[in-house]
């Protein structure tokens, strides 16, 4: 077994980028509601305790959702970029963070698969010091 063996096994049947938009706009407004402010605060602990998430960090939230992850690293990191493929996911996100006054997350609409980091034609390379895809379960590849 290799890599490519398990990059097959998750694109298998995972439909299109736009049928996944289509499924996590559809369920934007169920997500905004169900997810626990303890397990986030709890995730969040657990990556700090193990020395992978500390103040100051400049964090990318990849597939954020509804952007209660990335709202929860805004309080320790120095800047946030949450990004998904789901408007009505992102308009759920900007309004959380809007109605918590946090200033520091810059919310993108795109796809992971569509980001080059060969190229790096974004300046990612390099720029984040934690990276999380807690719930992308829609990305369409493992990089």
């Amino acid at each position: 077994m290799d890599v490519e063996y398990f990059d097959r096994l998750w694109s298998k049947d995972r439909g299109t980028v736009d049928e996944s938009r289509m499924n996590w706009d559809f369920r934007a407004k169920e997500f905004n509601l169900s997810k626990s402010q303890k397990i986030v605060s709890n995730v969040v602990d657990f990556f700090m305790e193990k020395g992978m998430l500390c103040p100051g960090y400049d964090v990318i939230d990849i597939g954020c959702g509804a952007g209660k992850y990335a709202l929860e690293f805004s309080i320790i990191a120095k800047s946030v970029t949450a990004m998904d493929f789901s408007p009505k996911m992102l308009d759920y996100a900007r309004e959380n963070a809007a109605r918590q006054e946090v200033t520091n997350v810059e919310f993108l609409e795109m796809p992971w698969e569509e980001v080059d980091l060969d190229q790096d034609v974004l300046g990612w390379t390099k720029k984040f010091d934690f990276a999380a895809a807690i719930m992308s379960l829609g990305a369409k590849n493992s990089r």
